[in-house]
């Protein structure tokens, strides 16, 4: 999947378990997350409601001092949301074969739930210096959109349901690209549909939630959709080219199936997002006294 999800959901499960004092900080969320090893700048800011633009100085420079915000502002969770433009293939470009490109293919937005409402917050991923010999060339700004608002309403289907769907979604995406020669692509449905039923979880992102964050049914859920998600630029299976029955088929399977991948990210991110927060004063009072300690 795209680093751009990838790391919103790494924020957002790594950041709950901290938060609740299920782990202590660890060097697999800050500073040495795949998710974040080709930016070099991740900050927090408040944008201007009234132009949306960004201020000279953000809220908080990395992503733990935010958390710590979070938590002294008495944050009760974090929760991930997705949002589809509305776009079909037949009118505009269609939220599948957008997300190739950064910014496109939906909103993703990054919930902080407070007891009065929610924060919400949106990242903006833009090229910096492209010629960094560590290839670190992103700016990650995420701003402030939205403060204390209602949380939005989104329906994410329970888990057992979202496992039975997409295993027919595959199940159906496989035998259509076998029928139309698209063999690689037809191992790959088939190999996500035996993801979901793996006794362990052949996970590729082993980073993107901390230990022990995932029960079993999760964690092949998450791998299902690792492997599943085809969705890109040239090579990938939104530059597959089909005509008459053939096309429209492709694009009710294809689009039906990245419904199902967002919701299931969704789902693996948000996990475990009420667990009770019972070791977390004891946390933050840790990494305040680490924070202040001269290196």
């Amino acid at each position: 999947m795209q680093t751009t999800i990838a790391q919103m959901i790494a924020l957002t499960s790594w950041g709950n378990a901290l938060l609740q004092g299920r782990i202590a900080q660890s060097s697999d969320f800050y500073p040495g997350n795949s998710t974040f090893q080709f930016c070099a700048e991740v900050a927090f800011y408040a944008l201007d409601p009234a132009t949306g633009s960004w201020p000279s100085q953000p809220l908080a420079r990395d992503r733990l001092a935010w958390l710590q915000q979070q938590a002294d502002a008495g944050v009760e969770k974090l929760s991930l949301s997705y949002w589809p433009s509305g776009h079909t293939a037949e009118h505009t470009t269609s939220d599948r074969m957008a997300v190739g490109f950064v910014g496109g293919g939906g909103r993703w937005l990054l919930l902080a739930h407070f007891a009065d409402g929610v924060d919400v917050w949106e990242a903006r991923w833009e090229v910096g210096e492209r010629q960094r010999a560590d290839r670190k060339i992103w700016q990650v700004r995420y701003g402030q959109i939205a403060r204390r608002v209602s949380a939005p309403a989104s329906e994410v289907l329970a888990l057992p349901k979202l496992r039975a769907l997409l295993a027919n979604q595959l199940t159906a995406l496989t035998t259509f690209a076998s029928e139309q020669k698209e063999l690689g692509f037809a191992k790959t449905f088939a190999r996500a549909l035996d993801d979901l039923n793996t006794a362990a979880a052949r996970l590729e992102s082993s980073d993107l939630t901390p230990p022990g964050a995932l029960n079993l049914s999760a964690q092949q859920l998450l791998a299902a959709t690792e492997t599943a998600w085809v969705f890109g630029g040239m090579g990938s299976w939104n530059d597959v080219g089909f005509a008459g029955a053939e096309y429209d088929n492709y694009c009710q399977l294809s689009d039906e199936l990245f419904v199902l991948l967002t919701q299931a990210l969704v789902l693996v991110a948000n996990h475990n997002a009420d667990f009770p927060r019972k070791a977390q004063k004891a946390w933050w009072q840790f990494w305040k006294s680490a924070a202040a300690t001269p290196a």
